[in-house]
């Protein structure tokens, strides 16, 4: 019968190495696995968000709508595009840093205040009508569309109009003064001259594939 060789005795140094691979596995087994995203997809996220940033400041700065952004507490221009700033008549180093009510676009403060309230309280602001002054004095009658953003930490209000037309009083009064110089139903005939005209330039925008 031949004789089992015997196993070479482990030296101490053999000895350490494997307790200290040992010692690596059990920590590995019981420490969770967490994944790690890939850096390709960090980058990728990372590109995305800057195109839909990059998406939005031109939407703001190309809309043909008035759009400001001011401070909530103390009114301070923060930003306004080109619109806004052909509706009221400013040049964009009068309105960045000074506030609504300085610039005197609030004809009654006290719009500007109700408007605020509304939103802190949770109610929408949609198509509200309020009036505005222009750089040069006169008034629009715009329709407001208004909510509350945070920008940097500060509490901001981002104020959309639309539907702005010339002072009420200057049309009326243009039509009432045609009305006093023209017998009894004249308001009828201006009025539907006005609508005709429109009709005839939709027709011919129509037309023109406008």
């Amino acid at each position: 019968m031949v004789p089992t060789p015997m196993a070479p005795k482990p030296t101490k140094k053999t000895q350490s190495r494997t307790n200290k691979r040992r010692s690596s596995l059990r920590r590995a087994v019981a420490r969770p696995s967490q994944p790690v995203a890939p850096s390709g997809k960090r980058k990728q996220a990372g590109e995305a968000l800057r195109e839909h940033q990059e998406l939005l400041a031109k939407a703001f700065r190309t809309s043909p709508h008035p759009i400001g952004i001011t401070e909530l507490a103390t009114g301070r221009c923060i930003e306004v595009n080109e619109a806004c700033l052909q509706l009221f008549g400013f040049r964009r180093e009068e309105v960045i840093g000074n506030t609504t009510l300085s610039l005197g676009i609030w004809p009654k403060q006290e719009d500007r205040a109700r408007l605020v309230d509304r939103l802190k309280s949770g109610e929408p602001v949609r198509d509200l009508e309020l009036n505005f002054s222009t750089r040069s004095g006169e008034l629009r009658h715009i329709l407001v569309s208004a909510d509350l953003v945070e920008l940097s930490g500060r509490p901001c209000l981002i104020t959309a109009g639309h539907g702005w037309c010339w002072p009420r009083p200057t049309i009326h009064r243009a039509i009432l003064s045609q009305c006093h110089q023209k017998p009894s139903g004249h308001l009828e005939a201006v009025t539907g001259t006005h609508i005709r005209r429109r009709e005839l330039v939709e027709g011919q925008d129509r037309q023109h594939g406008v």
